[in-house]
Formats: structure tokens, sequence, C-alpha cells
């Protein structure tokens, strides 16, 4: 969604910052951020305008083996993190073992530790990349909860382009809810 509203105004700068969803939550009430996409803890939240729920999924290397007999290796983002308690919770409540090989700060860090046969994580299907595979059913990787997504601003800071962009996001999470409820 970004880059298409980039694609369609070059004139505005845009500066995009990968973060822990708390760091960006925390950004933003500091006005260090215009923007945030980040994932929403329960309580109430300022600056929450819009939210959507993604259901995550337990992914490895498309060659992956699970070794039903050792503890799963995951990979996960630091403490406190929704995806890695999520990945945690499950995993206990169905009675799996696991053992943490890799924490990393963003996304791409998990990909590469997938892709290279590290150990599972939990991602949602817009973050999945070829060479990666959702499990299946007969791995025994228990299901995970849904998460909620939120869109952050502060309506009263916002620029006129700021105000385009958080309308482009808002409009693309209503089309997403809209597809999911037909």
């Amino acid at each position: 969604a970004i880059a298409e509203f980039a694609a369609r105004h070059p004139d505005v700068r845009i500066e995009i910052e990968s973060m822990l969803s708390a760091d960006l939550r925390v950004a933003l009430a500091n006005d260090r951020i215009d923007i945030s996409v980040a994932v929403v803890p329960e309580g109430d939240v300022p600056y929450l305008v819009e939210t959507t729920t993604v259901e995550p999924l337990w992914a490895v290397a498309e060659d992956a083996k699970i070794d039903f007999n050792a503890p799963i290796p995951i990979v996960r983002h630091p403490d406190p993190c929704e995806y890695a308690s999520r990945m945690r919770n499950a995993l206990r409540t169905a009675g799996r073992s696991w053992r943490t090989q890799l924490v990393s700060r963003d996304v791409e860090g998990l990909q590469s530790a997938v892709l290279a046969g590290l150990g599972a994580t939990a991602l949602t299907p817009a973050t999945l990349k070829e060479g990666m595979r959702v499990t299946r059913e007969d791995e025994r990787f228990p299901k995970l909860g849904p998460l909620k997504i939120g869109l952050f601003y502060k309506h009263a800071v916002l620029h006129d382009a700021g105000q385009a962009m958080a309308q482009h996001l808002l409009d693309q999470i209503q089309k997403k809810d809209q597809a999911q409820s037909t």
C-alpha cells in the first residue's frame, strides 16, 4: 500500500522505519513518526484509528523436515512481542516443546532465518516469501490466535500529504476487511 501511494505521489517524501510495535507506538506519541501500522495491544490505545484482524501462520523453509522428538526451534522477535507470545502459548497448550533459535528485531531477519532452515516462526500471508511454506496439519503445529493490526496517527498534526497517506492506508485496510467478509 505504501509503495502504491509513493508511486502515485512522487513529490511526497516517505521514510519507512521498521521497529517493534511497542516502539512504533512510543515514537508516534513522541512525534518522531507521523503514522504507524502496528500490532494493537489489549486495552485502550491512543491514536488508534482503524484495525484489521490477521491470522498468523506457522512458516518454515520449503524443504523443512520436522523432528517430532526434538524441541521445535523457533525464531522470533524480542519480548514483549505478540507473535512470540502466541507461538509459545500455542506450543505450551499443545504440549509441544520448543527452544528459541534466533531473536531478530525485524521481519527480514526472521524471514532469512526461516529460509536458512533455522526454525519456524509466525508470519502473516503478506510476509511469507518464496522458499517458505505454511506448516501442514500432520506436523502438529498448533493454531495461532488472531492478531489485531492497527493504523495509528494523530489527526490534528498530519499535513496534507500525511492525511492522504493515512486515508490511503485506511482504504486498504477497509478493502481487505470487505474482501474477507464476502
